[in-house]
């Protein structure tokens, strides 16, 4: 599956998510998978 997404960008949310407050982390995945990302292409 192909997302619009660089590296740099997943780098981020991954760090986002990873420094989250545990109570707050299933908000922050929920947040970055119901992004709206063109599709690369």
């Amino acid at each position: 599956m192909e997302h619009g997404l660089n590296p740099e960008a997943l780098t981020a949310f991954t760090l986002l998510i990873a420094e989250s407050a545990p109570a707050g982390e299933d908000l922050m995945i929920r947040l970055v998978v119901n992004l709206p990302v063109e599709p690369a292409g």
